[in-house]
């Protein structure tokens, strides 16, 4: 693969783009500035960050897989590949009328 082609990739962290990762670690780090604030125990803190790492990275395995196989938009082909329709239905017969 060419420099240029290199560079063109769009940046990404574990197969997510940089403004999914920005909100899970700020969902983290609310999480923790309210645990302190409240006083919780630093077990209980604790417990919950292991959690929450062993669950994301239980979550984005299969997209950490596809990035190191160079898929880096493998969210978003699933998103479109769900949103595009399995069979397009011509009821009006639009296509028959342009084809002949």
């Amino acid at each position: 693969m060419n420099t240029i082609r290199k560079i063109n990739f769009p940046i990404r962290f574990f197969g997510l783009a940089p403004i999914y990762v920005v909100v899970m670690a700020v969902l983290l780090a609310l999480f923790i500035i309210g645990s302190i604030l409240m006083r919780l125990h630093p077990l209980v803190l604790l417990c919950f960050i292991v959690g929450y790492i062993l669950t994301l990275s239980f979550l984005l395995r299969r997209s950490i897989q596809e990035h190191k196989l160079g898929n880096p938009d493998y969210f978003q082909g699933l998103m479109i590949s769900r949103s595009t329709p399995r069979k397009i239905v011509d009821k009006s017969h639009v296509f028959h009328h342009l084809i002949s």
